[in-house]
């Protein structure tokens, strides 16, 4: 008889466990150590920093601050008790989604394009490198799904002088509007569209990697600007004339993009220099 209440009680024993582990896990899962609001022209929302530890009191310290881009939100992990992951969960509108701009080269740079329900660029963020107390790049990982954005931090398995600081910026304060002006005119019986940029320091706002939400959103204003215009044609070919320009002709100014040019790709328009030969009218 005592036999079977040992193991009855054994059995309670764990039940109790798993029950703290579900409850602790919850617990971890809605730690908020922050809460920022962001203002844009566009769009205001806020961002809730969450992490997977039970006391980050002293662990990590949460700060935020303004910035020519915008909000930066400020995470240093104080020691190698602090967690190996921070959490931005953005309180976005219904249908709005968050994704990746990557280089021309197909490679990650930190920036992150906010979408509407349309599928129309917004706003941005930037997930910059995870640095230590000398100034040393930390082994990290980002991921992101819907609103939210997780930042993973090898901090523990390397020889890092703390705090470690991870930091997202916000980039609602830029003025996407990068031109002096854009014209459209005819010359030898076709269309043009000539784009007068705006100093290219200013521009990138020193930033470099901003560069991908700046291209994206300048375009957003430039199709906003000129859609509906009977002379804008061939959208796909503008579109990859302007970031042939943005990517790999900065210095050129003006940007001359002609519709009558025809899509033959992105990687084809780069290699004819933003500038594909073959004429496609409407």
């Amino acid at each position: 008889m005592k036999k079977y209440i040992k193991i009855i009680s054994l059995i309670l024993v764990l039940c109790l466990f798993s029950s703290m582990d579900v409850f602790a896990q919850d617990f971890l899962d809605n730690r908020v150590v922050d809460n920022a609001q962001v203002f844009s022209d566009k769009i205001d929302y806020s961002i809730e920093v969450q992490t997977l530890s039970l006391d980050v009191t002293q662990a990590l310290t949460s700060s935020t601050e303004t910035t020519n881009l915008g909000l930066k939100l400020n995470q240093e992990l104080q020691d190698t008790t602090a967690p190996d992951s921070v959490r931005y969960d953005l309180n976005l509108p219904s249908g709005y989604y968050l994704e990746e701009f990557l280089t021309p080269n197909h490679e990650r740079d930190g920036s992150i394009g906010i979408y509407n329900a349309s599928g129309e660029l917004i706003d941005g963020l930037i997930v910059f490198p995870v640095m230590d107390a000398q100034n040393k790049e930390v082994p990290y990982e980002y991921e992101i799904s819907n609103q939210t954005i997780t930042v993973y931090i090898n901090h523990r398995a390397n020889q890092v002088v703390y705090p470690v600081t991870a930091q997202v910026q916000t980039t609602s304060a830029i003025d996407y509007k990068y031109f002096y002006n854009t014209v459209n005119f005819i010359r030898d019986s076709v269309d043009y569209y000539m784009v007068v940029r705006r100093n290219m320091d200013n521009w990138r706002a020193g930033e470099s990697a901003t560069w991908a939400i700046l291209l994206g959103q300048a375009w957003v204003y430039l199709k906003e600007e000129w859609q509906g215009n009977t002379s804008w044609y061939n959208e796909s070919s503008l579109y990859n004339q302007f970031m042939c320009h943005g990517n790999f002709a900065q210095t050129k100014n003006p940007w001359n993009l002609e519709p009558w040019r025809c899509d033959v790709g992105y990687a084809a328009t780069c290699t004819a220099l933003c500038n594909p030969s073959n004429i496609c009218l409407p």
